[in-house]
């Protein structure tokens, strides 16, 4: 799909850019937070307190109207909750520069709280690399609740199903 600024230079004849295909991750981002891409019309997202404060405000989701289906989809609705949920989770690098994609899905069996991921530099490979329960320094269960992301195919399978 055509950037904005290749799509325009395209319809008004202008001198094509360089990157015609190569979209900015911020675009991609707002495109992928924006519910409208997914065929609906949301109204009343801002509102102002009074006339003379003319500043606008964030309207509560509870407070905004959605009509569904009323223009062709670009995204498709699970697709776009998806990514909401993914979105909501932090995936903040480690010290060593490393995320894991399963960063803010898994959690504890034990107590259902997050699990965080750890890794060193010490070693080359991927063999030290677990997830550590976040209540593991405050509780008294077993101190042993955590999951090596080095334990083979299979169990990262196991979590792709969650």
């Amino acid at each position: 799909m055509l950037t904005v600024t290749a799509y325009n230079a395209r319809q008004k004849g202008w001198a094509m850019p360089d990157n015609l295909y190569q979209w900015c991750a911020k675009s991609v981002a707002g495109i992928l937070e924006r519910q409208e891409y997914t065929g609906c019309t949301v109204n009343f997202k801002t509102y102002t307190k009074s006339l003379k404060f003319k500043k606008r405000m964030e309207n509560p989701k509870e407070n905004r109207r959605i009509f569904e289906d009323t223009q062709p989809a670009i995204i498709e609705w699970g697709q776009w909750e998806r990514v909401q949920a993914l979105r909501a989770n932090k995936r903040r690098p480690t010290k060593t520069g490393k995320t894991s994609i399963f960063s803010g899905l898994v959690y504890c069996a034990d107590c259902g709280a997050k699990l965080y991921y750890c890794t060193c530099n010490t070693y080359k490979d991927d063999s030290q690399d677990h997830f550590v329960c976040s209540k593991y320094p405050f509780s008294s269960r077993n101190p042993l609740s955590e999951i090596r992301s080095s334990c083979g195919n299979s169990r990262k399978e196991q979590l792709l199903q969650f």
